[in-house]
């Protein structure tokens, strides 16, 4: 009973510890998620901002070429009318493709379209990050209940533990160590008797 009881303490204590420090160590792995979530997303406001005021650069620049002002209507019938024109098409047909060179601010606008989609991106991946890492909190949340209930449950056991040891080791001193002290103090008080000391 006394060894069953320290077994049960010192298993119990184990297991606790055990459990303790892996919960801890995933806190500490979320924490550091998190913490790196929200420099991503400083990160990622920083880009924005610095997008907002190119975007409004390259307006401005569109603006003073007064590309608002033309009529788009009279360019697609200009257009349709003039699709039979061999040279026409093939007027066309060269500034599509070099349009990069031809059109002002083109490039700009399409750097400004790939910076566009990336922020997008980004932006979509941290917001999947940060819904990942609440289920992450919430499975922390429900671990740390564990913890508490597994914490309870150690206290009982060795509690339970303590008192089969206490209890163990009472008996055997009641039913072995005491009847042996005394049998060996009989023996002793019989030697002594026999040659008369």
């Amino acid at each position: 009973m006394f060894i069953g009881g320290l077994t049960l303490i010192l298993s119990s204590f184990l297991i606790f510890i055990t459990q303790y420090n892996n919960i801890k160590e995933k806190i500490d792995k979320v924490d550091l998620e998190i913490v790196e979530s929200e420099s991503d997303i400083d990160f990622l406001e920083e880009d924005s901002d610095e997008l907002k005021v190119e975007i409004s650069k390259v307006k401005t620049n569109l603006d003073k070429l007064n590309l608002d002002t033309v009529d788009l209507i009279k360019q697609f019938n200009s257009l349709r009318e003039n699709l039979g024109d061999k040279d026409y098409r093939d007027y066309l047909s060269f500034v599509y493709e070099h349009k990069k060179d031809i059109i002002p601010y083109y490039k700009e606008n399409e750097i400004l379209n790939k910076k566009t989609e990336e922020y997008t991106t980004k932006q979509r991946q941290l917001s999947k990050n940060i819904k990942i890492r609440s289920l992450k909190i919430k499975q922390l949340s429900k671990e740390s209940h564990s913890l508490i209930v597994l914490s309870i449950l150690t206290t009982i056991l060795i509690i339970i533990g303590y008192i089969m040891t206490k209890h163990g080791l009472k008996n055997w001193y009641n039913l072995v160590q005491k009847p042996t002290d005394e049998k060996i103090k009989l023996e002793l008080q019989e030697l002594k008797n026999k040659t008369g000391t």
